[in-house]
Order: structure tokens, then C-alpha cells, then sequence
């Protein structure tokens, strides 16, 4: 389940931008909406067979990742829940397999 927790706060929109919830609210009392931030600066974190980025997998620089864009989602605008872990000055993304 998608929150704003730090386990559980990272998705792949339907543009196949990184999103980092940031709040989870209800609109009109019938839509819920996702505030977040859209990650920039992505890798791709392997390039051989074929780039990572085909299967929804890339890694950013720890030092970037405060670079954001702040815009507001719609549930039908997610494609998959994320799993994000960092190592040394990285933090790499791939979807969570039951959520594609």
C-alpha cells in the first residue's frame, strides 16, 4: 500500500517519472489525489542485455535527489509501487513485480 511513509512512499507514474509522496488527501470528498515530488536526474543502473530503464529499474545520486518537482496525481496515474534502496551515495528504484 502506497503512504507517505518512507517504506512505502515511491511510484512509477504512467510518464514513467519517480514520484515521492509527499501527502495523500481526498478531494471533493470522491477522488483521492497524490502530492508529490518527480524525481529527476535518473540512470539507468545496467545497460547489457538491455538498458535497466526497459524494465522500470533506475538509480539516482543521493546528492540529487532533493531536486524535485512538485505536482498532484490521480490514483489512475500510477503504473507501479516502487522499492527503493539506497547504497553508498545512490538509491536505486525497481518496481515491486505484484503491482505491474
Amino acid at each position: 500500500m502506497l503512504s507517505s511513509q518512507p517504506e512505502n512512499k515511491w511510484f512509477l507514474n504512467s510518464d514513467n517519472h519517480i514520484v515521492e509522496i509527499i501527502t495523500i488527501y481526498t478531494y471533493d470528498q470522491k477522488e483521492m489525489l497524490l502530492r508529490g515530488n518527480c524525481i529527476k536526474h535518473l540512470e539507468n543502473v545496467f545497460e547489457i542485455p538491455i538498458k535497466s530503464s526497459l524494465l522500470s529499474i533506475f538509480k539516482c545520486s543521493l546528492a540529487n535527489i532533493t531536486k524535485h518537482e512538485e505536482a498532484i496525481f490521480k490514483i489512475e496515474d500510477i503504473k507501479a509501487k516502487l522499492v527503493a534502496i539506497n547504497y553508498q551515495s545512490d538509491i536505486f528504484f525497481a518496481p515491486l513485480l505484484y503491482t505491474l
